[in-house]
């Protein structure tokens, strides 16, 4: 199995080229540059590369990096995700052919933090704001859990503040409607999210994306 970056941190000139560019190594890093290293790293974590204890102190590296040097050390030495399926197929060949029992191929494995994460949602149900404000309190710092439920708080507290407004409005167009309404895209909305947490996706709420209202920063610092 052999170990490679993989992954263009940083591209200067050619978008194609998998290895960490090294010029201007103290240049600070940018958003998109960030969001490219945590894919990469759920992407390791997922196919089996990365430990759920190596995954978490990587993320929260590249979370803290603000060099690009920085960044590209964090995601460097990963195994290849090629060479690591040929390692297994070349593992199973060679038992097949000696008569013993193949190795079983390893499982997907979930994305770190995803049960919490998914709690964190699905509390709103019953919580509103209290339990994915508890999930926040209780994850680490750079952790998937932790996003997500700052993702929820801000989603319930958003909610919160519409059912309020919405049952104003209603009361002054005497249309009662509303407020039925605003209660099963709140339902739906706060199970969706749990859904999307639950598959390790970073799922954006389009609630909190037109209001830009986050008391929680979702970037799990």
């Amino acid at each position: 199995m052999t170990s490679t970056p993989q992954w263009p941190l940083i591209n200067s000139g050619d978008p194609s080229s998998s290895r960490p560019s090294t010029a201007n190594p103290d240049a600070p890093v940018d958003e998109p540059q960030r969001d490219r290293a945590e894919r990469f790293l759920h992407d390791a974590f997922r196919d089996g590369r990365l430990t759920t204890a190596e995954f978490e102190r990587r993320f929260t590296s590249v979370m803290n990096a603000s060099r690009r040097d920085q960044l590209a050390q964090a995601v460097e030495g990963i195994p290849a995700r090629a060479s690591s399926a040929l390692t297994v197929m070349n593992d199973r060949f060679n038992a097949n052919s000696r008569g013993r029992q193949a190795p079983p191929l390893p499982a997907a494995m979930p994305s770190p933090g995803t049960t919490g994460a998914t709690l964190a949602h699905l509390s709103g149900l019953i919580s509103s704001i209290f339990g994915p404000l508890v999930a926040y309190s209780i994850a680490r710092p750079g952790t998937y859990m932790r996003r997500e439920a700052a993702k929820a708080f801000n989603f319930q507290l958003v909610a919160g503040i519409s059912f309020v407004a919405v049952a104003v409005i209603a009361g002054i167009i005497d249309f009662g409607g509303l407020v039925p309404l605003a209660w099963l895209a709140w339902f739906g909305f706060t199970i969706y999210g749990g859904v999307k947490a639950a598959s390790g996706q970073d799922w954006a709420n389009p609630v909190n994306r037109l209001t830009h209202l986050s008391p929680l920063p979702t970037d799990g610092r």
